[in-house]
Order: structure tokens, then sequence, then C-alpha cells
């Protein structure tokens, strides 16, 4: 037996670890006769723990191994021992080389190149993103290969940057090439190896994935490079385990400064600080390794070009005179449009010109666990300024949910300069009543202008049940169009007021609240509209780092129906913040993955919007480790109801108050809208006429706020959905099975997954 196969071999036994492999060595045995061995022999091998010694005895046959090579050639993937000439030199002689590693690709493109791996940290802003973009597409211009881990953030757009130009990009994953991870990354994937490129693993297919995969495998992506480049790291960034590894080995290490104010920055300054060498262009690398630097020009004249015009000087000047500027700012100095700003200030962003654009949109699956992520985050946020941080939800709900989340992670405390509040809160008392009488607007009531000034204390809540609604004829030139006599104001026209106040103050609202918050994060996006989304653009183009995270399919509220940004109401909200991604306000994205509920579901759901862009996928991670009986998506007959809820007591959700439950029970009741943000073991859902047809025949929802709040209640469960049906039949997707428990057996119908979807 070759040696390859024999680590072959080793690696697909359970259990068995590089560290393994090389205890069985110090045995002083040759390890191609280990297969060969008798029982006694191998359990007489000293240093190996008795479970890795008896899964060898186990596994110990031709005939496993064929299977696996059998295994590996129909999913296309290779192997290459450390003893083989074509394995990489460079990773030879590293600490702890891998034994064997599998891949996919074009191996030689390791060789006979300069190989920089560039990382950086997951929570990318949009500075980091231009950064590596660029940066990778240069370098690879001038045939440098790119490698790097194929995560969310910065390695994603370091390899869509080298995949622009002319070198290869590498992929070096944490988990099975059967099993690419992050899923959202599977077809940029796809695109390194239809472009020439490599991906590689040193995980055997079928092999468990664990956290620390991904730190072991940050010494391969340093091990293959001849040099290290963190474009934008957190002080405690996993971008910097790389940097570790990188300097044992004796690479270069290369780091791109950043914003001395964002905590995204503060490891790239700390290597700096170190010795690791600053970036102040592509140059500066080019330089170190002795890259005809003629070719380089040659090769980005039209580069060049863009950026030393008229315009481009001018932004820059502008910069250097006062130094970091938002987006905004450069359009009021310059009087150009935002669109041309962006386009020069990408191609700026090599040449000394340090913006930071670090709002982040993302919009993510019911169950991924957004609420968690906002404050995960905010806690790491108050342990990196003097400032406080504000987290806001739509409603108060949400808020009480942002707070219990928060204790949870903090110990059952909320810190003092973390601060909660609900939209409309957020609205009134930081906008509005600070600067009230401030905002000054044209009366017409007696058919002549005069000014009309908010007292300072005019304001005092929200007319959320106010009966002395506005009278119609006032227009937005009238006080009492905003405010009521009580000083109440309209909950449609907050937003709007807010604005006015920051317009009309010429700026000091947003200047105020720069001066009090560090950071900001915003929860259930899906629920902002009109006016609320010009306000979230006016924090967008602040100094401000907001995140804001939500999911557009659970647009269940209509509290604001202002005209103003009318097109972008319910599920279409993603529109607009992809607009505002274009203008370089924010950056967003997608997660696509649940920890809550099982494939079934997963399957149903993707058919009530019918989103090809974002499929929601179970989380590969979070999975449960048994299966659970009756779990899926069913239609049951009303009358069968009764002992399906005495033997697992779902939850019942209706669509409002209205509708009627239909048969007896003594289970929890809540409103589809209601339930958002909850998690159940089951839920029992009774339809109504506008979904009905759906689900009996799979009819597209056309209201998008009851298909909103249908989605929200499909996606409470984590085992099963059961439809109360008053006549259920099997139908394209609904076929007939029987639900067991106990001693008892009711007949239902089971969605299955359309053949021409799989």
């Amino acid at each position: 037996m070759n040696i390859n196969d024999v680590y072959l071999w080793l690696k697909s036994i359970e259990g068995v670890t590089n560290n393994n492999i090389n205890q069985i060595e110090s045995n002083n045995i040759d390890i191609k006769d280990l297969i060969n061995f008798s029982d006694k022999e191998i359990y007489n091998l000293k240093n190996i723990n008795t479970n890795i010694k008896e899964n060898i005895v186990k596994y110990k046959s031709l005939t496993y191994l064929e299977e696996i090579k059998s295994n590996l050639e129909k999913k296309f993937i290779k192997y290459v021992s450390i003893y083989d000439e074509s394995y990489p030199s460079n990773l030879k002689h590293i600490y702890d080389a891998p034994k064997i590693l599998f891949y996919k690709g074009n191996l030689d493109v390791l060789k006979n190149n300069i190989n920089l791996a560039m990382v950086g940290s997951r929570k990318c802003t949009q500075y980091g993103v231009n950064c590596a973009k660029n940066i990778s597409k240069s370098l690879s211009d001038v045939g440098i290969n790119i490698i790097s881990g194929l995560a969310i953030g910065i390695d994603t757009y370091s390899h869509i940057g080298c995949l622009e130009g002319k070198g290869k990009t590498v992929a070096v994953i944490g988990s099975p090439l059967d099993n690419i991870l992050p899923r959202r990354n599977i077809k940029l994937a796809q695109k390194i190896l239809d472009d020439g490129g490599l991906i590689l693993s040193e995980y055997n297919i079928g092999s468990a994935v664990y956290p620390s995969n991904y730190v072991h495998r940050n010494r391969i992506l340093s091990g293959i490079s001849d040099g290290v480049i963190v474009v934008e790291a957190a002080k405690k960034s996993g971008a910097l385990i790389t940097v570790e590894y990188a300097l044992d080995q004796g690479k270069n290490v290369f780091s791109i400064p950043g914003n001395i104010n964002s905590c995204m920055s503060e490891g790239c300054h700390k290597i700096i600080k170190e010795g690791a060498t600053l970036i102040h262009s592509v140059e500066d690398i080019l330089n170190e390794y002795q890259i005809d630097r003629n070719y380089y020009t040659e090769n980005s004249k039209k580069y060049d070009n863009i950026k030393l015009n008229e315009k481009s000087i001018e932004i820059l000047e502008l910069i250097k005179d006062n130094g970091i500027l938002n987006i905004d700012e450069i359009c009021d100095n310059t009087k150009m449009e935002v669109k041309y700003i962006n386009a020069i200030l990408n191609e700026l962003v090599l040449k000394d010109l340090l913006i930071e654009m670090n709002n982040q949109v993302v919009f993510a699956a019911a169950g991924h666990g957004k609420t968690y992520s906002l404050c995960s985050q905010a806690k790491i946020a108050i342990d990196n300024t003097n400032k406080y941080v504000l987290l806001i939800s739509y409603t108060n709900e949400g808020v009480r949910s942002l707070e219990n989340e928060y204790r949870k992670q903090n110990g059952g405390v909320l810190d003092d300069r973390v601060i909660f509040k609900s939209w409309y809160s957020t609205l009134l008392s930081e906008f509005i009543k600070p600067y009230q009488c401030s905002l000054k607007l044209k009366e017409k009531r007696y058919k002549q202008e005069f000014p009309v000034t908010f007292p300072e204390n005019f304001v005092n809540s929200i007319a959320f049940y106010d009966t002395e609604a506005p009278p119609k004829w006032y227009n937005q030139t009238h006080v009492q169009y905003y405010v009521n006599k009580r000083g109440d104001v309209v909950p449609d026209r907050t937003s709007h007021l807010a604005w006015l106040c920051n317009e009309h103050s010429s700026g000091k609202v947003i200047r105020r609240i720069q001066e009090i918050y560090s950071h900001i994060f915003i929860d259930e996006l899906q629920d902002y509209a009109g006016w609320d989304l010009e306000v979230i653009t006016l924090l967008f183009k602040s100094k401000i780092p907001i995140t804001c995270v939500g999911d557009y399919k659970q647009a269940t509220y209509r509290t604001n129906n202002s005209l103003k940004n009318k097109q972008y109401r319910d599920e279409k909200v993603r529109a607009y913040f992809l607009m505002l991604e274009a203008q370089g306000l924010c950056v967003t994205s997608y997660a696509n993955t649940t920890r809550r509920f099982n494939q079934e579901i997963c399957d149903f759901i993707n058919t009530i919007h019918g989103d090809a862009d974002s499929m929601v996928e179970p989380d590969p991670n979070n999975q449960q480790e048994m299966p659970v009986e009756n779990s899926g998506v069913y239609m049951m007959n009303v009358d069968s109801l009764r002992e399906y809820c005495e033997y697992y007591h779902p939850i019942i959700l209706r669509y409002d108050k209205k509708a009627k439950v239909g048969f007896q029970h003594d289970c929890d009741v809540f409103n589809y809208g209601g339930s958002k943000g909850a998690t159940y073991e089951r839920v029992v859902i009774i339809p109504v006429s506008t979904t009905l047809p759906f689900i009996e025949r799979q009819v597209k929802i056309t209201s998008n706020q009851t298909r909103a709040k249908f989605y929200v209640a499909c996606t409470r469960a984590k085992h099963s959905v059961v439809f109360a049906m008053e006549n259920p039949c099997e139908n394209g997707v609904f076929k007939a099975t029987d639900i067991h428990f106990s001693d008892k057996s009711i007949p239902a119908y089971k969605f299955s997954k359309p053949d021409s979807d799989i």
C-alpha cells in the first residue's frame, strides 16, 4: 500500500487526527504495514488512546479503504500526502503540517507563483470591503495568487477581487469538501473552480465540523502562502490567529490601517505597532517581492487615469484638509452627486483615503438568531467605548425581547451605558423634543404666511389612540398636521417631524446623537416604512456605526401609512437598502440559515415567497442529534385535532381575534403577527380564506401583509406545523399518511418537497 492511501485510510477513521498519526509514527514502525497488523499489535502501540486503537481495529480493512476512495472519486475530490511531489512545498516545512490534503481544482496553481493570504473580519465595514476587493484585484492583475478561507466578510471579497484579475484564488476551508461552509458561499466556491483555482481541506468527506477546525485551518492558510495581509480586524479577531501562525512560520505580515476610532481596525493597528508592514498602497507589497512595477502600471493605466482626474484630486485634498468625512459632507463641499463620489472613492481607497462606511444591514431568516447577534455585538461595543450604545426595536414588545436577550448574555443584568428604546421613543426623545423649538413652519390657515415655532415643551407623546385626529385640511406646513391640541404626535407623521427637526436645526439633531452614542443597533428592520426610512438614512450618513437586522419576509406591521417611499413597503423594504448600498451608505447581506426548525419546515416555507435568492436552510451546526417523531408540515381534519392537542399541547395560531379555532382544545392561542419572535415546539395554524388556496393548491398569496403574517406563523415551530382543515385531501405536495403517538393513529396529509425542486 502506498503512503497516500495509508494516510487516506487513517484520516477516514473516526477520531483520528494529525496528532494521532504522528503518535503512531513515533512507534518506529513502517506505517504502510499498519493495515496488516494484528489486533494485538495495534493494541500494543504506545502513546495512542484506547478509543483510537479500537477504531483502527474496527476499520482495518482494504474494503473500507476502497469504499472511501470510490466515494471521493464520485465527488471529484482528489487527495495528496505530505510525501507526494505535488504536495505544496511551503506547507511541508511548517509545524504540524497536514499528513494529507483533500482538494478540488488545480493544485499546480500554488507552484511558481507568489501566494499571499488575505484575512480579516467576518463583520467587515464598507471600507474593509473596498480594500479587500481592490487590493486583491490589483495583486491578481500582476499574477499573484490570493489565498483566503471562504468565510463571509473579508475572505469573501478577497476571493471576489482576485477572480476579477489575472491570478488564481485558493480557498482553505475548515469543513470537508462535500460540506462547503458557509452555504451562502457555495456558488463562490464553484466560481473559484471554474476560474482554474483551488479549494483545499485537511478533512475527509463525512467528517464532523467543529469550531476548532477553523483555528487549525489557519496554519494551512498561512503555511501555503508567502505572506499574510490583514485587511480589517478587531482586537480579538480570528484573523490574528493566522498572523501568529505566519510569524511562527517566518512569513511576511502586512496590515492595512483604518479609522482610529473604529474597533474593527484595532487588531490591524496592534500588529502594525508590533512590527507588521503598514500598507499605504499596493506598491508597498509589490516592492517587498520585487514585482516589476512597470508591468503593474501598464495593467492599471485605466485605474490611475480615473484616480488622477480633477474631481479625484479635489476629494483627496478635501479629506487631507478636514480629516475623516462622511459621504454627505463630501457632497456638500464638492457639489457632486453621491453616485459619482462613490465611484471615485472606490478607486481612491488605495491612495491614502481611509474613509469608513461601517453600516451593516443584515436580512436574516426566521430563527437565525438576529436578536442574539445584536445583543452580543452591543456587548462588544460597550466594552470598547466610553459613550452609550443604543438598541432600538420597532415595538415595545421588541424592546422587551432585546432586554431579555441582553440579560441572558450578561449574567442577568443590563449595563448602564446600554440604552433600549422603541422606535417612537427614539424619535421623540432623541430627534423631536430636544429641538422642537428650532422647527419653524409656514402657517397658511388664514391665507397669510408667518413663522410658527413649536413651544419647547409642546410635544408630549404619540397619539396612538387619538380620537381627535387632525382635520384633513391641515397640510404639511401646519403644526397641527403633526401634533394635536394635547401635544401628541400623530404616529404616521412622527418620523417626518423628526426629519424636519434635523433639517430645520441645520443638522443639530444628528450632531447631538453622535456625541451621545458610539453605536446604534436596530432590530425588526422590515417594519420600518415611509419617513422612517429617511430617518434611518440620516443615521447612516452620520459618523455612528449603524447595524440593522430584520427579515423582509416578516413585514407584518403597517403602522406607518405615509406615501413617502410607498414603493418600499412591506417585503420590498429590502430594495431600499440595496439602493443605499449602491450609494455607499451601507453593506447589505442575507443570512439564510435557521437554528429553529428542520429541513421539512424549511422546504414548506420556501414555497410561500418563492424567492430563489433567499431560500432558508437549517444551520448544519445546530441540528438535533436524534430525530423527533411526527416532525414536518401536515394538514389534519379539525375532528382529529382534539386528540393531537391533548397529547402534544401545541400552540394554536390564528390570523386575528376574529378567527375561530373551530375545535376543542386546552392550548394557548395567539395571533399570527403577535407570535413574531417566539419559538414553540409545535404549532397548529388556523387557515383563513386568503391562505387556504395556497395550502390546498399552492396558489400564491397576493396580499403582502397576509403573506408575511402567514410566513411568521409557519416559522414559529421547531418540530411540526399542522394546518387545521375542514376537508383535507391529497394534492400536488401533501400526501396521505398517519400520525402515530401513544396508542393512537390519526390520518393526516404530510407536505413533501416537489420533485422538480429537489
